[in-house]
């Protein structure tokens, strides 16, 4: 036995010291432990906690459905007339657009890691390894990456939604006919959705050079994400439309992706005899074979040129350089604008120059304004446009909580951005010249976030009102999103202590679940709660001003919260404190 054992092991010592497993190695790791040319600090989770993450949302929808299934089960078992590959074409079309939209997120956050960078170049390009050797393996981690990705992304669903729906009746075949459909589908589908964001990537390669190309997939990932997040959305309206039998439906479903797997799914159930949803399964096919080969395509064109050319590139910025003259001129009048003090104008001009340098932190900013925009649109869908016997629309609280919910997403984007270090190393010069006690920081991202937050939203939102529903409309809605808004910013920096982008993570292990039902609470709050009573009370100008007493006594019970907080609790830090939980 030990003999065997000292075998494998002189074996796997032999595999690793092969050139290929170990560039294969080494392109995997950097995948999941950051990419960064810059040495800024990426969220270096690790390939363990990656994919309990990735595995999260398949699971938890998994569990809500049992109680649907169990129901609808117990409600049609009398008459025998459940069929489960009809009644789940609507929760199948959600698990699809799931492992497309989760993979295709998770993709577009591993962006700058999938491609070799400049330091991989400085690191390989003096050994003795061919172009060839660093192309395959670094395409063979990619390929290791997606496969990774479909398979944890749906390993919940893939066991769990058909127990739900048929492991409590029909026979074994019955149960493993769905299974393999469900699995093979939705597996299908998040490989497409890794291959299109990768083809992006060897497109934008393949055409731009390195520089410009880091520049230019800022905005591309940006639209990519709001793609995603459209077709989370039409989740909700899409699978009603299957059962219209209609032409201008079917014609409208044939061109959204998530359908033409859904189509392959009904076929590996066997139900292809559908006209539409065989048109759709070929479709699928033709779309998961083109997909990966235009990618790879595209790679090759883009690796050679770009890998050879990585020194000779400098790293742009996100905003594109004006004149000197002209640019020194806007930050000036933006200084003034904005801020009051000179520190608070160092730190806003520190704050304004990383979040434009820095892809991880664009990421973050750009995902959370995605999902506003997707939010806002899928709120739009329901105000009724048709206008009968006024000239004016209807007050709606779906068009009311569109300002809202952009406002409250740009705040927690831009806030959730001040937690992620960059170049820690870095920050001894705020520890050497800035007095902890006496640091604007607060009052500093206070302004910006009310600049970014409302300087463009308010007046947009004063003029839609003023255009749609009158004078009284657009001042009461007005004043509601200014105030909701100082309300969330005040809120969001209670316990601010620390120069944006300087200090370690906060203790994300203990407080993250409690952050983010905060965070989804204040989001229905905004979204749902506010508009309604604010359109209940519009009729009622006199009573208007019960909509702001809530804001306002949060807002002293702010105020006296942070004038009675110890003096060390509002110096700067630059460490979290690291608590043990063993005590």
């Amino acid at each position: 036995m030990n003999r065997l054992a000292k075998l494998l092991s002189v074996g796997n010592a032999c595999l690793l010291r092969k050139p290929f497993l170990r560039l294969l190695s080494l392109f995997v790791g950097r995948m999941f432990h950051g990419g960064s040319e810059l040495g800024d600090n990426d969220l270096d989770l690790g390939i363990g906690i990656t994919a309990v993450l990735l595995a999260m949302p398949g699971l938890f929808v998994s569990l809500l459905l049992f109680e649907k299934y169990g129901s609808l089960i117990r409600f049609l078992r009398g008459d025998g007339k459940f069929d489960p590959f009809e009644a789940t074409i609507p929760d199948e079309y959600f698990f699809i657009v799931l492992s497309m939209a989760v993979i295709g997120i998770a993709t577009l956050w591993k962006w700058t890691a999938i491609f070799p960078d400049r330091r991989d170049f400085a690191n390989l390009v003096h050994l003795p390894l061919s172009l060839g050797d660093i192309f395959a393996a670094n395409f063979a981690a990619i390929a290791a990456l997606a496969f990774l990705y479909a398979m944890v992304v749906n390993a919940a669903s893939i066991f769990l939604f058909p127990i739900v729906v048929v492991g409590s009746q029909g026979t074994l075949a019955t149960f493993a006919r769905f299974l393999v459909g469900h699995a093979l589908t939705v597996i299908a589908a998040g490989i497409f959705a890794f291959s299109l964001v990768f083809m992006l990537t060897g497109i934008l390669l393949a055409l731009f050079p390195y520089g410009i190309s880091r520049r230019v997939s800022a905005i591309v990932r940006f639209f990519v994400i709001v793609f995603l997040l459209a077709l989370v959305a039409t989740s909700l309206s899409v699978p009603d439309l299957f059962f219209h039998h209609n032409v201008n439906a079917n014609r409208f479903l044939a061109n959204l992706p998530p359908v033409w797997f859904l189509g392959l799914s009904q076929w590996f159930w066997g139900r292809g005899g559908d006209p539409f949803f065989s048109q759709m399964a070929h479709r699928a096919v033709v779309s998961l074979i083109a997909a990966p080969v235009i990618a790879m395509l595209a790679y090759l064109a883009g690796f050679r040129r770009s890998f050879q050319k990585i020194p000779e590139s400098a790293d742009l910025p996100l905003i594109p350089r004006l004149g000197s003259v002209c640019l020194a001129a806007l930050r000036k009048s933006f200084d003034d604008l904005v801020f009051r003090t000179n520190g608070q104008r160092a730190f806003g001009r520190f704050i304004i120059q990383t979040l434009s340098r820095s892809e991880v932190h664009q990421q973050v900013l750009l995902f959370s304004l995605a999902m506003g925009l997707v939010a806002s649109a899928r709120m739009a869908a329901d105000v009724p446009f048709h206008v009968q016997h006024s000239s004016r629309l209807p007050l709606s609280a779906e068009a009311l909580s569109v300002p809202l919910i952009l406002s409250f997403c740009v705040i927690v984007g831009i806030r959730f951005c001040f937690e992620i270090p960059i170049s820690l190393p870095a920050n001894w010069t705020f520890r050497f010249l800035i007095d902890p006690a006496t640091a604007e920081t607060r009052s500093t991202v206070r302004r910006l976030l009310l600049f970014c937050s409302l300087a463009f939203l308010a007046p947009l939102t004063f003029l839609s009102s003023l255009f749609l529903w009158g004078l009284f409309v657009a001042i009461f809605h007005t004043l509601v999103l200014v105030s909701y808004s100082v309300l969330v910013i005040e809120i969001s920096i209670l316990r601010l202590r620390k120069i944006p982008f300087t200090c370690s993570y906060p203790p994300f292990k203990s407080h993250s679940p409690l952050i983010v039902i905060a965070y989804l609470f204040g989001a229905i709050i905004i979204a749902s709660y506010i508009p309604e009573y604010e359109k209940s009370l519009a009729s009622y100008p006199s009573a208007t001003p019960v909509l702001f007493l809530p804001a306002a006594f949060l807002l002293v019970g702010i105020y006296y919260y942070r004038e009675n907080m110890l003096p060390m609790d509002k110096e700067l830090i630059f460490e979290e404190p690291q608590h043990n939980w063993n005590d």
